[in-house]
């Protein structure tokens, strides 16, 4: 029998180890959304979009719109669609209060844990990211340590020797920085454009030979979904008959309906009591890992 079939998958303990298996082999993708930026006072996609339009009153009706609606919205009235005036406009709504400093970030448990997986070791790391945020405070704070960062935010490109590399498919903004993407992700048209392009061949290649570990990550992108749809058919572990090829981390309780749809997906959802406990888990997987290598 393979032993990873007989694992007791409520067992929080036995799936830390399952995930450090998968550690010590570097066989490990990182997939980060919001929830990870949270506490560097980084807006979140409401407020962004309030910041966005600055004093200008969207049209009647648009609070009745989704999300990308109301991107799409924003976008033609406020920006005439012009990618270089939304992305100038978005990079400073995105940090005029954030926290970008070593001492800020250091003292962040959530991103030390993060990067501590991501980190190069005999253990095992977790070299590739799938980051579908703007900004590049993981790649600031991986670079104090003297971890050198690809940030791709072009699925064509070529490759590097870096340490780790994060992929910004939804396009990339960072700090203090020139580098900006050609364009980045908001409203419809771009989201439909991003689904349809290199990214879909380039991201699920990665995600459907590792086990992912989403973090901060809500499940309600379009984007996201149509990879969640088609590596829960094609992913390299349902083909070896696992149950899950992957691990999304919650204090969802576990019946709840969003739970519920990232397991269809072939997804663990991993009960915490609180958000605040994730760090810890992720130090313990970094640590079980270890001791597998001795």
């Amino acid at each position: 029998m393979n032993m990873q079939l007989a694992i007791n998958w409520e067992d929080n303990d036995k799936v830390i180890n399952h995930i450090a298996q998968h550690l010590k082999r570097s066989r490990i993708t990182l997939v980060v959304g919001a929830g990870i930026s949270k506490d560097f006072k980084l807006p979140d996609w409401g407020a962004l979009l309030d910041a966005l339009w600055s004093g200008d009153t969207p049209p009647e009706g648009y609070d009745t719109l989704p999300a990308k609606k109301q991107a799409t919205i924003l976008f033609s009235k406020k920006f005439n669609s012009s990618q270089e005036n939304l992305k100038k406009a978005v990079k400073h709504a995105l940090y005029k209060n954030a926290k970008t400093n070593f001492i800020e970030l250091h003292e962040n448990l959530l991103l030390s844990s993060i990067a501590s997986l991501v980190m190069s070791s005999s253990r095992g790391s977790a070299s590739n990211v799938i980051n579908f945020n703007y900004d590049n405070l993981l790649e600031i704070y991986l670079s104090y340590f003297g971890f050198t960062c690809d940030s791709v935010s072009n699925p064509v490109t070529w490759e590097s020797n870096k340490d780790v590399k994060i992929y910004h498919p939804h396009g990339f903004l960072p700090f203090n920085d020139k580098n900006d993407s050609s364009e980045i992700v908001l409203d419809t048209s771009s989201f439909n454009e991003v689904a349809n392009s290199n990214w879909e061949s380039k991201l699920f290649t990665l995600m459907s030979s590792t086990f992912s570990v989403f973090i901060g990550v809500s499940g309600d992108d379009d984007h996201l979904e149509q990879y969640l749809e088609r590596c829960k058919k094609e992913h390299i572990a349902i083909k070896e008959n696992l149950p899950y090829w992957g691990v999304w981390f919650t204090t969802k309780k576990l019946d709840n309906a969003v739970s519920m749809l990232w397991k269809e997906q072939k997804i663990l959802p991993f009960k915490l009591d609180s958000y605040d406990d994730l760090p810890d888990t992720l130090f313990k997987i970094c640590q079980q890992a270890a001791q597998i290598s001795k």
